[in-house]
């Protein structure tokens, strides 16, 4: 019987394997499709095409394992536009968790960014504050305070970048989250992978905040 176990689970383990491959190359597919759509450009290595500033986000210094797959760039106003899955992996054994997510990465000139990190706030950010975790809060957007954390190592600056306009969009978009430095923005829902008949919504979220981040420049 232990002998039949074994193999069953060896049949599963394949067949999950199988599937899963499957399911990757049918959205390869259809991302490559969507990047045609678009105009955009389908990148077979996606790292070699985003600047290396990427990597000094808190996104991308979380657990191991860090990949970036199915990458579709292309030029939007005024900026280059990208958009990717990306995953990493957390705990070991029983507790490993494989975290994915879609992001939108902007790269202009037109942008002027203080380093920001802008993320759903959760109760243990809401106990932290009681003990001095810094959270740069905004009387006149109780709403988006109540919403997010956001946090950087220039609050002056930061507070002049987060004008109405841009208070109104994340209030308008719970869940999202951002940073910024110098001349790239990025734009993710955590924990979040969308089907890639959604990339083009999500990517025109960013792009509005784009905007609004961009007038700060000028």
């Amino acid at each position: 019987m232990t002998g039949w176990i074994f193999v069953l689970f060896i049949a599963l383990f394949a067949t999950a394997i199988v599937i899963s491959i499957v399911l990757d190359r049918k959205r390869t597919e259809a991302i490559k499709q969507l990047a045609a759509t678009m105009g955009f450009d389908y990148r077979e290595h996606p790292q070699t095409y985003l600047p290396d500033t990427i990597w000094q986000f808190d996104l991308f210094n979380k657990g191991r394992n860090r990949r970036l797959k199915h990458l579709i760039q292309g030029t939007q106003e005024e900026a280059i536009v990208s958009v990717s899955d990306y995953q990493y992996t957390t705990g070991t054994q029983k507790n490993r968790t494989t975290h994915n997510q879609t992001v939108v990465f902007i790269e202009s000139d037109r942008l002027n960014l203080p380093n920001f990190l802008l993320i759903p706030e959760n109760i243990f950010h809401k106990v932290g504050n009681v003990f001095g975790y810094k959270d740069i809060d905004f009387d006149s957007h109780p709403e988006f305070s109540s919403q997010y954390l956001l946090k950087g190592t220039d609050e002056e600056s930061i507070r002049s970048l987060f004008h109405d306009g841009i208070l109104n969009i994340y209030q308008r978009h719970p869940g999202t989250s951002t940073e910024g430095l110098d001349t790239l923005l990025i734009y993710y829902r955590k924990g979040q992978r969308f089907k890639p008949d959604q990339w083009q919504n999500l990517l025109n979220e960013a792009i509005e905040a784009y905007e609004q981040f961009s007038q700060h420049y000028y």
